[in-house]
Order: structure tokens, then sequence, then C-alpha cells
């Protein structure tokens, strides 16, 4: 059983604005506006990037306050790279921002050396 996480007071307030961010977009858009965001994939326009910036930013900010360790970049895009598994794309379609404690469907690839979902 994973141990049961208490958020410190960093990760609550990256983890508000992220929040923040994700409902000022329609609810239909959302999932694709985070996956872009996490995904990191380079060759974004000028303008693609002033809108996904603040959503990476506080993506960033929250995984700093909750892994206290820089967000694995290349490690996301090797895991989020096309064609994603078909949980994993009905997982993030259905992201809602108040529910962070829920377990998504998304599973390691270990080639991308990210951790499996227990250690999330």
């Amino acid at each position: 059983m994973t141990p049961q996480h208490t958020p410190a007071q960093g990760e609550i307030n990256s983890r508000s604005e992220l929040t923040r961010l994700l409902l000022a977009i329609p609810p239909g858009r959302r999932g694709a506006a985070l996956l872009w965001a996490v995904s990191f994939r380079p060759g974004d326009t000028l303008d693609q990037l002033f809108a996904v910036g603040p959503i990476r930013a506080a993506f960033a900010e929250f995984w700093e306050a909750r892994f206290d360790q820089r967000v694995p970049v290349e490690e996301l895009r090797c895991l989020l790279e096309p064609p994603l598994p078909i949980t994993t794309g009905l997982g993030i379609q259905q992201v809602h921002p108040d529910a962070t404690d829920r377990r998504n469907q998304v599973r390691s690839r270990p080639a991308c050396g990210l951790p499996p979902n227990e250690a999330l």
C-alpha cells in the first residue's frame, strides 16, 4: 500500500495555479491542453508557446513541489509520444482539476525512465 502523501504549502499553491489555469479552458479542450503542455513537444509556434507556457510553468512548479526534483522533460516526451495507449488518452481527456487524488490510467513505459503509478 502506498503511504498517504501530505502536500506541502508550495505544492498546494502550485496545484491551485494549475487548477485555475485548467478551469479557464473550456471543458472539452482541457485534456488536449494539458497533454500539449506536459508533453513538452518542441516545434511550437510563438503563439502556441504563449498559450501553453503558463500551463507548463504551473505544471513544472507543481511537479517540483511534489517530487522535489525537476520535471523529467525527456521522459515525459517519451511517455506521451504518439500513438498513446487508449487508456492514457481517455484518462487525459477526462481530466478534472479537482480530482487530483484520483489515480489515472497512465502506466509507465520502462524505456522512458518514469516510475510506475504507485510512485506518483
